[in-house]
């Protein structure tokens, strides 16, 4: 994943625009609710008023049938507002790490501003003295790493 070497990948139109789609469907889903709700308190009402009246029974049938889909659209309206939430996360780089990979962790942007808070000290440090480098090898040795990781070469190339 791209996200271990702090690549936000979901910057891309085609990240952003499934993000879109699962936007436009929670308020699909929002929509049919509240015509099912609206449609569950019409027949209410309506049972209420034929209280009275021979033909009860059918409107009973219609009011639980109602009462069961207004209860399924609650469900479907959370379940995409979880993958949207889930999705979101992902896109803020708040992921698990890869399950090949125990030991390896996602490059947030913390650490990554971290890591650049890292490289000005050590040029502070080199600007006040010229011989800091050639006696600290494993700071040289540090920065020969990550000038030659993985993580380097594909932030440059995104």
């Amino acid at each position: 994943s791209l996200a271990a070497y702090g690549i936000n990948q979901w910057n891309s139109p085609s990240s952003q625009r499934k993000l879109e789609v699962v936007r436009q469907e929670i308020e699909m889903k929002h929509h049919y609710l509240s015509q099912k709700i609206k449609e569950e308190t019409l027949l209410t009402k309506s049972n209420e008023i034929a209280s009275s009246a021979a033909d009860q029974p059918d409107t009973q049938v219609a009011l639980q049938a109602a009462r069961r889909a207004v209860e399924r659209a609650k469900e479907d309206l959370n379940e995409t507002r979880r993958a949207y939430t889930h999705e979101i996360s992902k896109a803020t780089f708040q992921v698990l790490p890869d399950k090949d990979s125990p030991t390896q962790r996602p490059m947030t942007t913390t650490a990554l501003e971290l890591q650049y808070q890292g490289f000005k000290i050590v040029e502070v440090l080199i600007s006040h003295d010229s011989a800091y480098l050639p006696e600290h090898n494993d700071v040289v040795r540090g920065f020969r790493w990550l000038w030659r990781s993985r993580g380097r070469h594909y932030r440059l190339l995104h």
